[in-house]
């Protein structure tokens, strides 16, 4: 699980070749789907931004790698990200209200897990953060529009809470898949 705006300026790796092609410059989100659905790229090689999708992406840590056997796109022929980026609004910094009307703070960053599935919203309560962060779960989010999120619950959870039951999940997954694998294999 990593912050959302921690993507912002890390470097893209080529999978096939071990080369950096780019660095992210903005993360192009599916509001509906609560997912990232592709970053945007730029290059000291090309003044043209690129888009990968999140589907050739193989991982987001420290770096991000991409499936090195797709060739990067022109982020101005994909007619789906230019429109998501038209209508695109900042959420960092919205107010995150209940749905009993209460403001229970504001948008810190919002979290994702390896999948670029959006997992949490960060709470900031002002100019001091707490020592133990807290976080909104995804599925406690009813809405986010123009002005505020509305949150299901006014009580958030602790952010290392929400960090385990992401990466358990995310181990599950990964065990999973690699249980599917075998069993074709044998």
């Amino acid at each position: 699980m990593q912050k959302m705006n921690e993507l912002f300026g890390k470097r893209v790796i080529n999978q096939l070749t071990g080369n950096q092609v780019a660095i992210v410059r903005e993360v192009v989100l599916d509001s509906a789907a609560r997912q990232i659905l592709a970053l945007i790229l730029t290059s000291e090689h090309s003044r043209e931004e690129q888009v990968v999708r999140m589907e050739n992406v193989l991982g987001m840590g420290e770096f991000v790698v991409i499936d090195g056997a797709r060739p990067l796109q022109s982020s101005a022929g994909d007619s789906e990200i230019v429109a998501l980026r038209k209508s695109a609004q900042q959420i960092t910094g919205k107010k995150l209200m209940s749905v009993t009307g209460d403001h229970v703070g504001t948008v810190g960053d919002m979290h994702v897990g390896r999948n670029g599935i959006i997992v949490g919203f960060e709470l900031k309560h002002g100019m001091f953060s707490s020592t133990d962060p807290q976080a909104f779960r995804a599925v406690d989010v009813q809405t986010v529009g123009a002005d505020a999120v509305i949150v299901n619950t006014p009580h958030p959870i602790a952010l290392s809470l929400l960090a385990a039951e992401v990466d358990s999940v995310e181990v599950r997954h990964v065990d999973s898949f690699a249980n599917d694998r075998a069993e074709r294999v044998a």
